[in-house]
């Protein structure tokens, strides 16, 4: 429809006006909140080192429990060998899963019933995921999942591109420490 263009469209300005992956996360939130009437969203980067996610960005209807720069379990996204596939991860009623994680208990007081996770893939790499939650119970129709990979997938190269960014970023500031530093080195050898 005219108006999910508009939306995706306002969602590509957002994230490309954006600088850093927490700020490129924010800006697209309330775009897609929109679109996908959801009460709760977020975005999480995965860290296999520590096996958990990082929030980067949450939108709520409502208070939440759950904030930027906070850890989840990798458990909540279930089998990340499907994600890397880009299989959603969708459970239809929360109250149902046997996890019992701090994580699950905060969506549940949020008022989340329903819940997608969608893969943030980029290059065959798995970086993280779209969250999705809705207050009621739910299933997403084809339409609806088509419009959240649209998403998902922007996200992710936008993401990706602000870490490859601020990397470069840090390495053209560590090298220019380095050359400071050896300078200084060679101006002490002349004395």
């Amino acid at each position: 429809s005219a108006r999910r263009l508009g939306i995706l469209r306002e969602i590509d300005h957002a994230v490309l006006a954006a600088q850093s992956p927490e700020a490129i996360a924010q800006a697209a939130l309330g775009h897609i909140r929109e679109l996908m009437r959801c009460v709760h969203i977020g975005v999480v980067t995965f860290d296999p080192d520590v096996r958990g996610a990082t929030i980067l960005a949450v939108r709520a209807s409502g208070e939440t429990t759950l904030g930027p720069g906070e850890h989840v379990p990798l458990e909540l996204y279930g089998d990340m060998e499907e994600l890397r596939q880009g299989k959603i991860r969708l459970v239809v009623d929360l109250r149902t899963i046997p996890d019992d994680s701090s994580a699950v208990r905060a969506l549940l007081s949020d008022g989340v019933r329903a819940f997608a996770g969608l893969p943030l893939v980029t290059q065959g790499v798995l970086i993280g995921c779209l969250n999705l939650g809705w207050d009621g119970i739910r299933e997403l129709g084809s339409e609806d999942m088509e419009v959240a990979r649209e998403v998902a997938n922007s996200l992710a190269v936008a993401l990706q591109h602000a870490r490859l960014f601020r990397s470069i970023k840090e390495h053209r500031e560590q090298l220019r420490a380095l050359a400071a530093r050896l300078a200084e080195a060679e101006e002490e050898e002349r004395r």
